[in-house]
């Protein structure tokens, strides 16, 4: 059985990298909807579905951690000691993990660098470190996800293209994460397409799988699904 434990910053979060792994596990012929729970099984921390990010630096005190800050003697990107003592603290904990996915939005930083010198420099962790790094935020991955369904949606769809002077849905990695501050903030930009976070949540979970793929290629989606589904298919062995 796969133990898997994910990091991220909110329920959203948790709740794409869940789904989107459990459809990933039953794309292999042996795995179905009713036995995929003696697949694979999602590790809690202190009774939490999912390792608060936020509490990282907190979790490492207590255990006694200290990290360095230096990357190749240089300092690190954006997040690149954060994901470090990250790393670190999973390997602490004594969870039986064996695939480590953190959530995490980008907001256009240089975070995913961060995050790539931390993996490329962790030392003999006894588990697979995949990036669910939104580009963005979450919230661009159900607005690059959403597709009109009725004369309201496509009503809506064509306002918001005029006045943003570009397809959100085509270019959801363009949005920006400024809590509703700026006309392009992708939860702002998610409201006014699907009338609510929860549709637009929904309506991603029944898109296809390579659909997703296609139009999730610039903020971050695709690269999370096509980096995991190996690691996904090693540990499910050959059936």
């Amino acid at each position: 059985m796969i133990g898997l434990l994910v990091a991220a910053e909110d329920q959203l979060g948790y709740r794409l990298v869940t789904g989107l792994t459990d459809r990933l596990c039953l794309e292999t012929d042996w795995v179905e909807r009713e036995t995929l729970h003696a697949f694979r099984t999602w590790l809690q921390h202190e009774g939490r579905p999912y390792l608060e990010l936020k509490r990282i630096g907190t979790i490492a005190k207590q255990l006694g951690l200290r990290f360095r800050g230096k990357f190749d003697g240089e300092s690190g990107a954006d997040d690149a000691l954060s994901m470090r003592k990250l790393f670190g603290v999973v390997a602490e904990l004594g969870l039986p993990v064996q695939v480590l996915v953190v959530a995490r939005d980008v907001d256009t930083t240089d975070r995913r660098d961060g995050f790539e010198q931390a993996r490329s420099t962790c030392e003999r962790v006894p588990f697979a470190i995949v990036g669910a790094l939104a580009q963005p935020e979450a919230e661009s991955w159900l607005v690059c996800g959403w597709l009109p369904a009725n004369d309201r949606d496509r009503t809506a769809h064509q306002s918001i293209r005029q006045e943003l002077g570009f397809d959100p849905i085509a270019r959801s990695h363009d949005l920006t994460s400024t809590s509703g501050s700026s006309r392009k903030d992708a939860k702002q930009v998610l409201d006014q397409l699907a009338g609510s976070p929860a549709r637009a949540e929904e309506h991603f979970h029944l898109r296809p799988l390579a659909e997703l793929e296609q139009v999730g290629a610039a903020n971050g989606l695709t690269r999370f699904l096509t980096e995991l589904r190996p690691v996904l298919r090693r540990l499910l062995g050959p059936g």
